[in-house]
């Protein structure tokens, strides 16, 4: 019987590697670290950045939809529903008019859904009936009538970081839409 080679413990797949090979050195881990915390570093901006968008994007939706309220509320209630801005504040609420269908200019209405403006969020003008016909600051009241009617008016909003955008109310129905950046009346006068 031909002599045998006894096989050795561990079969071997390759050269012998050397312990420098096996690891990593310490200039690599350092690399590793640097790049892992430029990475950590970064995820907050940007994380923060999408933040101030939200913020402002709730408060137009947030005007949007207590507009809306205050249109069909006028309708229901069969009464003038007023839609008041305080700039100043950066709040805004629902009041109805009174009982008799007067609207009621010193405000001694009920106040409904005060609502306040996100942190960082500011409006920054509201323009009614055209060009010239804005305001920046105290106090703004729109009427809707109870057939429906709206005034049309634009909320120029920024945020934090110069966001802007505007929400467009149209005249007569009311209807309600959000733009990216600040218009006046001649680019919305073109929609309709």
């Amino acid at each position: 019987m031909p002599p045998t080679s006894a096989a050795p413990p561990f079969p071997s797949k390759g050269p012998c590697l050397s312990r420098r090979a096996v690891g990593y050195t310490l200039l690599e881990l350092a690399v590793v670290v640097v790049i892992v915390s430029v990475v950590a570093l970064l995820i907050p901006l940007s994380l923060e950045t999408v933040l101030e968008r939200e913020r402002l994007s709730a408060a137009a939706s947030a005007i949007g939809s207590l507009c809306r309220f205050a249109r069909t509320e006028a309708m229901a209630s069969r009464r003038p529903v007023q839609l008041v801005y305080d700039l100043d504040a950066g709040r805004f609420w629902v009041e109805y008019g009174r009982a008799d269908g007067r609207v009621t200019p010193s405000g001694l209405g009920e106040r409904l859904l005060a609502r306040s403006l996100p942190r960082g969020v500011r409006i920054m003008a509201v323009v009614t009936g055209g060009p010239g016909r804005e305001a920046r600051s105290g106090r703004v009241r729109l009427t809707f009538l109870p057939p429906g009617r709206a005034p049309g008016h634009l909320l120029q909003l920024e945020g934090p970081g110069n966001a802007r955008c505007t929400v467009e109310v149209t005249p007569l129905l009311g209807v309600v839409r959000s733009h990216e950046g600040w218009l006046g009346y001649e680019q919305v006068r073109e929609t309709y």
